[in-house]
């Protein structure tokens, strides 16, 4: 409800706006070009990009994965073309990758950014040295050169991996046990197979001595060892081994 009006109505025709209706028209012509301007922000977060700390296992990362990637497909699809049943090769291995690349986005955010933009990595960057590169899935691999080798793909660009991110301890350990608890360098050559952790000879190493664990069969074993005071001695050398002769 208006009581009073507007202050122009209190005046005379003269005095009252223009209606848009009646103003004389513009050409397009004559009308300005705004131009467009396109600005791009690379956000680097603390914060992961996926839970990776809230799994022990790499095989249960890479199927918890692959059935979260098969629902977000299925949403997307009809439900004659939805697929079911148990996993496929070609799932778990896409499930695998997305995660490489996840933690690659959380640990070299500015190297990937260099790189999409078909650029080299800074002087600064900590894996200069290995001439890194984006592959077809966008996945960062080692340069090197051998390329004209006759080995796998992977085995000539490894993948480029953190030391410090749980990825890659979750692929020690997988090793680890595959190896049946081989030594550190035997494990630092299985996992240079497909990936290139960041001072791996000196990270893994230490992984493999005190941080990888046995599994809850093995702690009570210790334990049950320590308790009963077992311990097992190495056999003596033979007497023909050891023999020592007299010389005057």
């Amino acid at each position: 409800m208006w009581f009073s009006g507007p202050e122009f109505l209190k005046g005379g025709p003269e005095h009252w706006p223009i209606d848009i209706s009646m103003a004389t028209p513009i050409s397009l012509c004559e009308i300005p070009e705004v131009r467009k301007q396109t600005q791009s922000f690379v956000l680097a977060s603390s914060s992961e990009l996926f839970p990776f700390s809230r799994f022990s296992s790499l095989t249960r990362l890479k199927r918890t994965t692959a059935y979260i990637i098969r629902f977000l497909n299925n949403c997307r699809k009809p439900k004659t073309q939805r697929q079911l049943g148990i996993l496929s090769l070609n799932e778990i291995n896409e499930a695998f990758c997305k995660l490489i690349k996840l933690s690659q986005q959380e640990t070299f955010p500015d190297e990937l950014s260099n790189l999409s933009k078909n650029n080299t990595v800074s002087k600064k960057s900590r894996i200069l040295s290995l001439s890194p590169f984006l592959d077809e899935d966008k996945i960062m691999r080692v340069g090197g050169r051998l390329r004209h080798s006759p080995y796998m793909f992977h085995k000539k660009h490894p993948a480029v991996l953190s030391s410090k991110h749980r990825l890659t301890y979750l692929i020690v350990r997988y090793e680890h046990f595959k190896l049946l608890h081989s030594g550190p360098q035997s494990l630092l050559a299985a996992v240079r197979e497909s990936f290139w952790p960041t001072s791996g000879s000196n990270q893994l190493q230490s992984n493999a001595d005190t941080n990888l664990d046995y599994g809850e069969e093995d702690s009570k074993c210790k334990a049950e060892t320590s308790d009963k005071h077992y311990r097992i001695y190495k056999p003596n050398r033979k007497k023909s081994k050891v023999k020592t002769e007299n010389r005057q």
